[in-house]
């Protein structure tokens, strides 16, 4: 019986903390939609694909030089007197960034010359450059300290910094005409946008992180951890290394189409995109609450079918629903972004049969099938980038859609026949218990 209510504990520790992180990111999502629709209503059409182009060059940025230190900090509890894992991790992820953001402005400028969103920051001087690092040191820095707000169980926490950081970044969009008027000489506004945009979610992160002591941290340090380097840096890496393959078509199809189109071009598929990524939250959400507190021992068949039906009809009505908004995306947007409209259902189409590999790598989770894991992360990122690669400079938008939908079946395709396959050499042992080691990321 204790042990039952110690399960049942962490179960509702589960949920409930899984529904607080999933409305923090919807709140952010939502509002930085607001903003992106402000900004289309306010803005000349490039200054809004260079400030897009910029995020998503932060968003790269960040996904890159991540190095596994928010799983990490996940996995690892602090220790009593002083956070040494918190304490390093926060230098070396401050290190990354700016050390990502010097390769990252290296490699696209040498890939696609004289790209306008990069010229534009670079143009703007050392201090916008210093800026773009700074902010996306200070995004990484906010995600070690969600994962030790999480530790806490300060859920709430994390919901409020990311809904109260999104709700401030709306009024701020009229920063730049506010600034800049209509001095010709001073034409940064793009840049000027992406600040605004990015640096409140950002900044709120170093707000959080002195704000620990008072969740019940303790304050970071540089001491050596008590059981030594080895254990903590390989989880980093093995946990770094999956998590690029896992999370490569959503952040390096949108560099793609970034590095072969026009800022005009790319403001719309951006516009999209972001849209789109609100119906990705769902997927992610249902696998990874559904199917894990379905069942804590063993990711049993009814429970796996039963999160996949809830993932694809969600995706589905989703679908339908971006058909719908997307015949009044040029209204809401402007004329200008008709584009948009037309991809728009294409992108969250191509969530369907990506919900399927969503809640198939879930399963793989539950079962610690590092096979299943590697095969499908890695079946996802070449279907969809490979696509990517080969339609996107000549075919432009229709080619990201094209990558994304079909890379997508392709990467679904496999993820069913590897978990039927992987079922039934498992039946043999269905009446052996799976230990699990189950717990709540940040973002993914």
């Amino acid at each position: 019986m204790p042990g039952r209510s110690k399960g049942a504990k962490q179960r509702a520790h589960l949920v409930f903390g899984s529904a607080w992180v999933m409305l923090g990111f919807l709140a952010q999502a939502v509002t930085g939609v607001g903003f992106w629709v402000l900004a289309a209503r306010l803005y000349d059409q490039v200054d809004v694909g260079v400030a897009s182009g910029l995020f998503t060059s932060l968003q790269f940025v960040n996904y890159a030089s991540a190095l596994g230190l928010q799983e990490l900090l996940s996995r690892y509890r602090p220790e009593t007197r002083g956070d040494p894992l918190l304490g390093w991790s926060t230098l070396a992820t401050v290190a990354s960034s700016i050390v990502g953001t010097v390769a990252y402005l290296a490699i696209v400028t040498a890939q696609s010359g004289s790209n306008s969103a990069l010229s534009a920051l670079t143009t703007a001087g050392p201090t916008a450059v210093a800026g773009f690092a700074a902010v996306a040191a200070a995004n990484s820095i906010a995600a070690l300290a969600d994962a030790r707000l999480m530790w806490a169980r300060r859920w709430s926490w994390v919901f409020w910094r990311l809904t109260l950081a999104g709700a401030v970044r709306l009024p701020l969009v009229l920063v730049p005409s506010m600034v800049l008027g209509d001095d010709a000489s001073l034409h940064h506004v793009g840049v000027w946008l992406f600040f605004v945009m990015a640096a409140p979610i950002a900044f709120s992160g170093l707000i959080t992180l002195g704000l620990l002591g008072r969740a019940g941290n303790p304050r970071p340090s540089l001491a050596v951890p008590d059981g030594g380097w080895s254990q903590p840096l390989h989880y980093a890496g093995v946990n770094y290394l999956s998590h690029l393959a896992i999370l490569a078509p959503q952040f390096i199809l949108p560099v793609i189409v970034f590095i072969n189109v026009r800022p005009v071009t790319y403001a719309n598929f951006f516009l999209a995109w972001s849209i789109a990524a609100v119906a990705f939250i769902l997927p992610v959400t249902i696998g990874r609450v559904l199917l894990v507190e379905g069942s804590r021992e063993r990711a049993e068949a009814g429970t796996t079918r039963k999160a996949t039906l809830l993932a694809v009809g969600a995706m589905i009505v989703a679908t339908i629903g971006a058909g719908l908004l997307a015949l009044l995306l040029p209204s809401i947007y402007g004329a200008s972004y008709t584009e948009a409209g037309r991809i728009l259902p294409w992108l969250v189409a191509g969530g369907i049969p990506w919900s399927v590999t969503s809640i198939a790598l879930a399963r793989a989770r539950v079962l610690a099938d590092s096979i299943s894991i590697v095969v499908m992360t890695a079946f996802a990122a070449v279907s969809v980038l490979g696509l990517a690669m080969a339609l996107v400079p000549s075919r432009e938008l229709d080619g990201a859609v094209a990558a994304w939908c079909l890379g997508n079946a392709v990467a679904s395709a496999v993820a069913v026949v590897l978990v039927s396959v992987r079922t039934r050499t498992a039946e043999v042992s269905a009446d052996a218990p799976v230990e699990v080691d189950v717990g709540v990321g940040v973002g993914q």
